[in-house]
């Protein structure tokens, strides 16, 4: 296993498998991909993998753009699964899932993460630019019956969905998911509208704490704080200025043209592996993967 200079070990593999993604959220940061258009082939990504697998890297999870736009996304998951990944998860948008969720859950995915920015029809178009609620949640709801592990990312943007935190934990409760309360990062989209739509999540937090009971702190996730409320599993995600959340960090990022990027906020200590890839220089490819995990600075400290 790799350890980074703060002692942070490599647990995570965030793979960007496409630009791609009909939305235009408003708090989209892309993963923090500077590439205008790219998508790595399977093949590629399986010799990726492979080298992660043996520094002891156990779980990946698939991102985009939007990794539903991509027709081999079952095939990328069967590849992971059967390499020996103990966790497959994916994050989407949910428009393409009521056509995909069902081979996803056959070929090995185990977490579904689906952002849902608002429960009310004219907001969600509004923040995405496309009226797709209705089938989102179709999705949602074919997710939880094929028994997969089901998530709800709710980035609040002040004005337009900060009011709605209630409604997200009846969904939640109801239809058995985890909510996820994300803070807006400044980041990709969400630049242009960054002091006019973040909210520290100060009101939000502070229901959670008189209504609800906290459970444990995921160490295994940036020391996310864990919530019941009425019923609901909670999970606050609040990274901007947190040294915390940046000190339990144990994730590395492949963005789509093939760059390891050591962190979401930073392009300036990014490894280019295309080239080695390219040749299948395995040798080389280990030695990128020790400077890009050297790389991993905790961004906010």
């Amino acid at each position: 296993m790799l350890i980074d200079t703060f002692g942070r070990p490599l647990r995570r593999l965030r793979i960007s498998v496409t630009t791609k993604c009909r939305y235009k959220c408003l708090f989209c940061h892309r993963e923090g991909s500077l590439s205008p258009s790219s998508e790595p082939r399977l093949d590629d990504l399986v010799f990726i993998a492979k080298a992660f697998l043996e520094h002891e890297v156990r779980r990946v999870k698939l991102t985009g753009g939007e990794p539903l736009e991509r027709e081999d996304i079952s095939d990328i998951v069967e590849h992971l699964k059967d390499m020996g990944f103990e966790h497959i998860s994916m994050t989407t948008n949910g428009f393409r899932l009521p056509q995909h969720v069902e081979t996803l859950a056959k070929r090995g995915l185990d977490t579904l993460a689906v952002s849902i920015p608002s429960l009310k029809a004219s907001r969600y178009k509004a923040i995405t630019g496309f009226d797709y609620l209705s089938e989102v949640l179709k999705g949602l709801d074919l997710a939880v019956d094929l028994g997969l592990e089901v998530k709800v990312n709710y980035v609040v943007l002040k004005g337009l969905n900060d009011d709605e935190y209630k409604d997200f934990i009846n969904l939640a409760r109801d239809r058995g998911v985890v909510l996820r309360i994300i803070e807006l990062q400044p980041l990709g989209m969400a630049m242009l509208n960054y002091e006019r739509l973040h909210d520290d999540l100060t009101t939000i937090i502070n229901y959670i704490n008189s209504q609800g009971k906290i459970l444990r702190y995921r160490r295994d996730m940036n020391l996310r704080p864990l919530y019941e409320v009425d019923g609901a599993v909670v999970e606050v995600v609040s990274p901007t200025h947190n040294p915390y959340f940046c000190k339990a960090c144990t994730t590395m990022r492949l963005t789509p043209d093939l760059k390891l990027k050591p962190c979401l906020m930073r392009n300036d200590n990014v490894v280019d592996i295309a080239e080695i890839v390219g040749k299948r220089d395995y040798k080389e490819l280990t030695k990128a993967i020790e400077l890009a995990n050297l790389r991993r600075v905790p961004f906010w400290r």
